[in-house]
């Protein structure tokens, strides 16, 4: 959401609320308030670690929205059946993939990009609001080898532009939640429309890798993208909701300058740092002038895998300055100065790796982020049984809290949603989806909301 929810005002009458800008700390905004300055022995310590350690990784400290992990999902796939088969995209995959290998044996450069639209409708609604929500995103991602191209230590560029847009007057999904049906869980991150519409979201340098031990980006980075990641949490390809898939009890800036690093001193364990302006904006390079910086510091391990391809539960632990202006607060900053942690269990249950478990909670002090409180529970199965035999499906289901900074009604919100995705053809992913939210925080006539969600997303 590129618009914010403490940005949202709430009034006392029957109608109850009047929000003119509709939207959570998700992915698809930006905000600020007076704040104490820098920290400057936080930030020379996160500086120290940088340089000696190196760097949050494009493949390691980052989830799925990262733009390094977007060019993966556009890459060849193999041991992949479609619902349908279609001669003519397949070849079109092909001659891609050939054209594509062939400009990244001759320049270094891989380029990916992806198409995704989110039709959701709502059972019940505020007064005068829409039921229902669509909205579209796309998105061009690149990397281009620059230093020891097929090094374990090569250098990138990488980038990425996304445009995103709603449909006339109608609600898009990210509005749908808050405007729409007064939850502050939400229904859909980050299917939201921005303005302008095709923003450069991304452009960083990047170096190192897990074989090296270390890693680093510099440049203008999504922090949001980098912290708490799992390849289970991905907003355009699985779990919808902000409360469930977000982490919105952390102070996250929108994108901007900064720089992240990683460490690998073993293959089960790593440790990250991400230093980040906390006036970033999208749309621009942000306002890193006033010394104020959001700084996070992430410890990652492998609690109990059982196949090499386990995920990594995680203890997060940040800290903002706010911003000089609220205006300059965006994602899920408040422009506070303020202080959280979040912490992330993932567990395999089985051995073929295919049955996922994830547990999340975060917490937020000094009124720094949209969620003071925040919790999840989630099942991600793999391959599902299916009567059509298809493979590379998922299923997931998961229940969620939020208690919001800006709670009128006093009470927490929870809920339900759970999701099935397939390959529709090649390439091109299906998802339906289904939430139930209970005691939405801004809609004191309805205890209970059900929303149901059809997305298709394709792959380049």
């Amino acid at each position: 959401m590129h618009s914010r929810f403490h940005s949202h005002e709430i009034a006392s009458s029957e109608s109850a609320f009047d929000m003119r800008k509709p939207t959570i700390g998700t992915d698809d905004a930006p905000q600020k308030i007076p704040s104490s300055q820098s920290s400057l022995f936080v930030s020379v310590i996160a500086t120290l670690f940088a340089i000696t350690a190196g760097t949050a990784t494009a493949n390691s400290f980052a989830s799925p929205r990262d733009s390094t992990k977007r060019i993966e999902a556009t890459q060849p796939r193999t041991e992949t059946k479609n619902f349908f088969t279609w001669g003519a995209l397949e070849n079109f995959y092909e001659g891609l993939d050939a054209r594509r290998a062939e400009t990244f044996k001759s320049t270094g450069l891989k380029v990916g990009a992806f198409h995704s639209t989110l039709f959701q409708y709502a059972t019940r609604s505020l007064p005068d609001q829409d039921k229902y929500g669509v909205a579209t995103i796309t998105g061009l991602y690149g990397t281009w080898d620059a230093v020891e191209i097929g090094d374990a230590s090569a250098g990138q560029i990488s980038f990425g532009l996304e445009a995103r847009w709603g449909y006339g007057n109608t609600l898009t999904p990210s509005e749908l939640g808050i405007a729409g049906i007064g939850s502050a869980i939400g229904t859909a991150d980050p299917y939201g429309a921005t303005t302008p519409t095709l923003v450069l979201r991304e452009l960083f340098w990047r170096q190192g890798s897990e074989e090296k031990g270390w890693n680093y980006r510099i440049g203008k980075i999504t922090p949001d993208r980098l912290l708490t990641a799992s390849d289970y949490i991905d907003p355009v390809s699985l779990g919808l909701p902000v409360g469930s898939q977000g982490a919105s009890a952390i102070a996250f800036p929108d994108s901007g300058l900064g720089f992240a690093a990683g460490w690998f001193p073993s293959k089960r364990y790593r440790v990250g740092i991400v230093v980040s302006d906390a006036a970033g904006d999208r749309t621009d390079l942000g306002d890193v002038g006033q010394g104020n910086f959001f700084k996070g510091i992430e410890f990652q391990a492998q609690l109990f895998p059982l196949t090499e391809k386990a995920g990594y539960s995680s203890l997060a632990i940040w800290h903002t300055d706010g911003t000089d202006d609220p205006s300059d607060a965006l994602d899920s900053s408040t422009g506070e100065d303020g202080w959280g942690f979040f912490a992330k269990y993932e567990q395999e249950l089985t051995r073929d790796g295919k049955n996922i478990f994830i547990a999340r909670y975060g917490k937020s002090y000094d009124d720094a982020a949209v969620y003071k409180e925040q919790g999840s529970i989630r099942y991600v199965r793999i391959d599902p049984p299916d009567p059509f035999g298809l493979s590379d499906d998922r299923f997931g289901i998961a229940a969620s809290f939020v208690d919001p900074l800006l709670n009128p009604l006093d009470r927490d919100e929870w809920g339900i949603d759970a999701f099935y995705r397939f390959n529709l053809f090649e390439r091109v992913e299906a998802s339906f989806g289904y939430q139930a939210i209970f005691d939405p925080s801004f809609n004191p006539d309805d205890d209970t909301i059900s929303v149901f969600s059809f997305r298709i997303s394709q792959f380049f």
